[in-house]
């Protein structure tokens, strides 16, 4: 196990790609856990009204999901770092789209809009996360390194996330809570220029 353990942590590129992947999902948790009740609050829509706008949101992510990834792959043939600096300028232009929609635009269909367009870029790094974690984990151990990511994803990211936003709303309120946490993202993307240096090494 000491050993296992120890493989695991050398690759410092995926211990770091772990953390930001794990902070990226912290704004896309919040945003698909709580915009159902800023969309029933704010826009005065019902519930199931709501939900279906979030599911909107959901479903323009997957898209993003699929395109970041099929693009982060093209490059990397070009570019060796491109699995990291992808999601990074995902992960930027998520914070920047969200804190826009929820800090400068008023409830109404251009701020819709604007989460609408965040949400493609919200999931960037789902897919290249996964394949820089894979390159530099030793082979016989990626399938235990790509679940210590999809941990960090979840304990970290996942379920931090909503709580994060919900302790933001007690104290502040649900708008204020939207239009900060996004700003993770930006830390997210530090994270994964870092390890860019060390990646094709």
């Amino acid at each position: 196990a000491r050993a296992v353990v120890a493989e695991l942590l050398r690759p410092r590129t995926a211990l770091i790609t772990c953390i930001g992947a794990g902070l990226n999902l912290l704004v896309l948790s919040t945003t698909w856990a709580w915009l159902p009740s800023y969309l029933n609050r704010y826009y005065g829509i019902a519930s199931d009204q709501a939900g279906l706008k979030t599911g909107i949101v959901v479903l323009v992510g997957g898209v993003g999901a699929f395109l970041w990834s099929t693009i982060a792959d093209r490059l990397s043939s070009r570019f060796a770092t491109a699995r990291l600096i992808v999601p990074a300028t995902a992960a930027v232009m998520t914070t920047l789209l969200m804190c826009a929609a929820f800090g400068l635009l008023q409830p109404g269909p251009a701020q819709f809009a604007l989460i609408v367009i965040g949400g493609l870029f919200m999931a960037g790094s789902a897919g290249p996360t996964d394949a820089v974690v894979i390159d530099v984990i030793h082979p016989g151990l990626r399938a235990t390194g790509v679940s210590v990511l999809s941990l960090a994803r979840n304990l970290f990211g996942l379920a931090g996330g909503p709580l994060l936003a919900g302790a933001l709303s007690d104290a502040y309120g649900l708008q204020f809570a939207m239009a900060v946490v996004p700003v993770l993202g930006i830390g997210a993307a530090i994270l994964y220029v870092i390890p860019a240096r060390a990646y094709e090494a």
